[in-house]
């Protein structure tokens, strides 16, 4: 089952989809996230939000899968 990222209790979201059945977890995809050139003031997406991915999200992400890992036993894929 794929997590967001974007709540507040991730291990209680993981332990639930555990108990209803989840084999393995992936947390996390892409963050949503605003990029705006300086010089134009313009967005530097191809619309004015879109999602942040890459090295950037590994702390994050990291803390959620640490947080997750904590309350469940199936695999978890970040």
């Amino acid at each position: 089952m794929k997590l967001s990222p974007l709540v507040a209790d991730i291990g209680l979201i993981a332990r639930v989809a555990q108990d209803s059945g989840a084999d393995a977890l992936t947390i996390a995809n892409t963050y949503p996230a605003m990029a705006i050139d300086v010089r134009s003031l313009k967005s530097r997406l191809g619309n004015l939000t879109g999602g942040l991915s890459g090295p950037a999200i590994r702390p994050i992400t990291l803390r959620l899968v640490w947080e997750a890992k904590k309350a469940v036993s199936i695999p978890i894929v970040a």
